[in-house]
């Protein structure tokens, strides 16, 4: 800050001189040039007149001998021609409309916060309620303004533990809350509790403390903080059932496969010694093991899919003639039924890269499906090239028969572990409703899917769509 002194008698009259020196007051004049400061070097003249009177701090005309007037204010150097010639005045700001800027900042950004915002007096009464306070709990400001916070916003069993805190921080200095950030449940007008996140500072303004409380709603956050709990112990749940399946299925198999090679050996020596009603009785009792052989196969199969320890064996192979060994192994069983198996596929090989094993289930699985609801019908298999999907080659297989067909509620759960259409379904046809299900997760575990459309009376078609080089487990871009 520089002290600028010059004579100011009346507007237009030329100032004797100026001087620069430490010191002063602050002009009412903006932005203004005086020119011929530093001794009257240019000449003593004014290129504009400063406009009113110059005051001193008690507002008084500043004055010094000889009738030279004086004001403090900052000052830039003008440059002409590289060399200093004069100086612009700026003139600080009064002090009270700094202090309204910045009270005027302070309003916009507690109006503008998404949270609430309350501010208190000592006494715990609302100086201030910001929109965000009347979004959280229900109260207009002209409605929250001069009344007891813990009256709005604090369920009745906490108020007088809040009241006693205030008081003991107004007594000590120091409070439970003050400083902290803390979940606490608070009220909203309509009498229901939410649970808000709560921060108080404190400050004394003029000799008396006052509270600023900043309350965020966190309702949301919690409830979805609860469904991710919620679902990890579902996720843990189905591992440990998925587990405890797959250890119960080996413990199964072992003695199961004994009672199947028993029975086989039996059945050879029955045959040698011509007992064909022990033949038939030994053939039943293997029936009925593969028959559960296969069911645990499937509960095997399921569980170490929901578990994660499903694993794909890739490699290439023809697809044709998986179609064709298919088509051999289910005809007989659907002859059964008086069914007519129609098999399209090109004569020449079709070379694919995936897990044979599974392409072959899940083959198996829709044609034994088609099979097992057909009655005196036809099932069709049809296999061809799908043309791409993201740059990559696919092929499709296409099951139809002329069965019963399906609702759309029995659509929409057809996927499901061991579901079927209903009751009398899985009394009349058997099964446990596991294929289906299994074949879908298989499909997408090589990044592919089943779709299927149905009618009632009218038959269902599966469609199966596979990439033709299914990548190897961990590779980049591996459809999960």
């Amino acid at each position: 800050m520089k002290l600028a002194c010059w004579e100011f008698k009346q507007c237009g009259r030329e100032p004797g001189g100026a001087h620069v020196s430490p010191g002063g007051v602050c002009p009412a004049a903006t932005d203004e040039t005086l020119e011929g400061v530093n001794g009257g070097r240019n000449g003593g003249r004014v290129c504009w007149a400063l406009p009113g009177t110059l005051c001193g701090e008690d507002g008084s005309p500043a004055s010094s001998p000889g009738g030279a007037r004086c004001a403090a204010c900052e000052f830039l150097a003008l440059v002409r021609e590289e060399e200093a010639d004069g100086f612009r005045l700026v003139p600080a700001r009064p002090r009270d409309e700094e202090l309204r800027d910045g009270e005027a900042r302070v309003r916009s950004i507690v109006d503008t916060s998404l949270d609430a915002v309350v501010i208190m007096d000592c006494e715990g009464r609302v100086t201030r309620w910001n929109p965000g306070s009347t979004k959280t709990f229900g109260w207009t400001a002209e409605e929250a303004v001069g009344r007891v916070l813990s009256s709005l916003i604090i369920p009745a069993r906490y108020r007088e533990a809040h009241e006693s805190g205030v008081k003991r921080f107004l007594a000590r200095g120091e409070g439970p809350f003050v400083g902290r950030r803390v979940e606490i449940a608070a009220l909203h007008r309509d009498g229901h509790e939410l649970p808000v996140e709560l921060a108080i500072s404190a400050w004394k303004l003029r000799g008396t403390w006052t509270f600023s409380a900043f309350l965020r709603d966190i309702s949301e956050r919690l409830r979805r903080e609860e469904e991710r709990r919620a679902k990890e112990a579902a996720e843990a749940s189905s591992r440990i059932k998925s587990e405890f399946i797959a250890n119960v299925s080996h413990e199964l198999r072992t003695p199961l496969n004994a009672i199947l090679g028993y029975s086989e050996i039996l059945q050879e020596e029955a045959r040698d010694q011509g007992a064909e009603s022990t033949v038939r009785d030994l053939g039943r009792i293997r029936s009925a093991g593969r028959h559960l052989l296969s069911l645990i196969d499937d509960v095997l199969d399921l569980s170490k899919i929901e578990a994660g320890r499903m694993e794909l064996c890739v490699e290439r192979f023809d697809l044709a003639r998986l179609v064709a060994d298919a088509a051999a192994t289910v005809g007989p069983a659907l002859e059964k039924n008086g069914n007519r198996l129609v098999v399209r596929c090109k004569p020449a090989p079709l070379p694919v890269v995936a897990d044979e094993r599974k392409v072959r289930q899940v083959v198996l699985n829709l044609l034994s499906n088609a099979g097992k609801f057909t009655c005196d019908g036809t099932v069709t298999l049809a296999v061809e090239r799908d043309g791409f999907e993201a740059g990559e080659p696919r092929v499709r297989l296409v099951v139809s028969d002329t069965g019963i067909g399906m609702t759309p509620e029995q659509r929409a759960r057809l996927f499901e572990a061991f579901s079927q259409a209903d009751a009398s379904t899985s009394r009349k046809y058997g099964g446990t409703g596991l294929g289906l299900a299994i074949s879908q997760r298989l499909c997408r575990m090589m990044g592919g899917a089943i779709e299927v459309t149905s009618e009632p009376g009218s038959g269902s078609t599966f469609v199966v769509t596979l990439p033709e080089s299914v990548r190897s487990p961990g590779a980049p871009g591996r459809a999960s």
